[in-house]
């Protein structure tokens, strides 16, 4: 279960349902990856999987043409030769637990035979090792983890 009490150096991000804003955390998630000399392509997997995530919260969270705020926490633990990085991310919102509620898609089915949604979670899953997800009172908390190696000056 998400911990909503470890917060300690992360990076507090204040987000909208505008996708300008959306879109501004997410390259700011990337570049620190890379400052932090994570590899280019592993930052752009986890950003990808980010905006994923905050995307979803952004569009679905509430019912439509509500101006509503969320909350995202990202940090980053170094260790030797690696690097984990941890996004929380916390909203009062309608209650969705999408690690339980997308199914795996069909990825072989025709176009025409395959059920609308669930290919955003199957992509996170593919792009961090842990997804977790909570209900806390009237919250909605999800968190996407990924440990990376450590390359000098992000090589890809």
């Amino acid at each position: 279960m998400p911990d909503r009490t470890d917060r300690g150096g992360a990076l507090h991000l204040r987000l909208s349902r505008d996708h300008v804003v959306v879109a501004e955390a997410v390259e700011r998630i990337e570049r620190i990856l890379t400052e932090a000399q994570c590899a280019v392509t592993d930052a752009q997997l986890f950003a990808a999987a980010s905006e994923e995530i905050l995307t979803n919260v952004a569009n679905h969270a509430w019912p439509a043409g509500e101006d509503r705020r969320f909350d995202a926490w990202f940090d980053l633990a170094p260790g030797p030769g690696m690097l984990r990085a941890r996004l929380v991310v916390e909203d009062d919102g309608i209650a969705f637990d999408p690690t339980r509620q997308a199914p795996p898609p069909v990825l072989e089915a025709d176009l025409d035979d395959r059920v609308i949604g669930g290919l955003g979670l199957h992509m996170v899953r593919r792009l961090t090792d842990e997804q977790r997800y909570a209900r806390i009172g009237n919250r909605n908390v999800m968190e996407i983890s990924r440990t990376f190696p450590v390359t000098p000056n992000g090589a890809i």
